[in-house]
């Protein structure tokens, strides 16, 4: 939620239009209510905060590692790094400083370039179970997001969104926030490189569409073992589920990650 001060300096208005795959909630005079869903909206505003420095960013990862310890949890996954975050996590590894078990997903864009930038960097890393590789700071993949959330009525579905409880949201059934043919060639490529994909996914039209792809990208290429993944996974179809059951009995891949409060 930006207030009028923030919309402001991101010259928000009723004339800005809504970025590729992202909406600027809007009241019924058309004036910003402050809510801007999804990333391509959100940074209209949230471009203008400085980032954070590298030693904050240091001091904050140490602090976060503790408060885990803390609670006796010993392994996370971080969904969504860039090598600013890798390189600071090497360094407390290579410091002895790293109390966790990390396992870190890759942003991969979604623009095929940003993928192919990502993979050759990707190459340059220990594979996971490697001889080369350890435990505890683990390169483990690419993360892809197909769609928005449940909450902000954004994820990618076959019908209109429910909105209020028990009104429809007509005309509403989200959007893909990844071109989904640019989608389905970054698979390919990563899948192509033995590279593991999970994809956020919430809508049922997003889900089978990911799981197609992941289906499609193990026909041309059968590998056993990376373990292809879907983020979320909120409400799959019928197919989705039978798709799912026999790629992960056949391949290894297409395992949900859910929790039903993301929704």
């Amino acid at each position: 939620m930006a207030n009028t001060a923030a919309l402001r300096l991101a010259h928000v208005s009723s004339e800005t239009k809504n970025p590729e795959a992202g909406t600027i909630d809007r009241d019924a005079k058309n004036q910003p209510t402050g809510v801007l869903k999804e990333d391509a909206a959100m940074q209209l505003v949230t471009g203008l905060i400085p980032p954070y420095t590298l030693r904050q960013m240091r001091e904050g990862y140490l602090r976060l590692m503790a408060d885990l310890n803390k609670e006796g949890m010993t392994a996370i996954k971080d969904p969504g790094i860039t090598d600013e975050n890798w390189s600071i996590y090497r360094e407390l590894h290579d410091q002895n400083k790293f109390t966790i078990h990390l396992f870190a997903l890759w942003l991969g864009g979604s623009k095929l370039g940003q993928t192919r930038q990502v993979l050759a960097r990707l190459l340059t890393l220990p594979r996971p179970r490697s001889a080369q590789a350890d435990d505890v700071l683990i390169s483990g993949g690419v993360k892809f997001f197909m769609d928005g959330s449940g909450g902000a009525r954004t994820a990618w579905v076959y019908d209109d969104w429910n909105k209020n409880s028990t009104g429809t949201d007509s005309g509403n059934r989200g959007y893909p926030t990844t071109d989904p043919e640019v989608y389905r060639q970054q698979v390919r490529l990563l899948h192509e490189a033995g590279i593991h994909v999970s994809t956020h996914a919430v809508g049922d039209r997003a889900i089978d569409w990911v799981v197609d792809t992941y289906a499609q990208a193990l026909k041309d290429k059968p590998t056993s073992g990376l373990r292809h993944g879907i983020i979320h996974a909120n409400i799959p179809t019928e197919h989705a589920i039978a798709t799912m059951a026999a790629l992960e009995k056949q391949f290894d891949a297409a395992y949900p990650e859910t929790q039903a409060e993301f929704m």
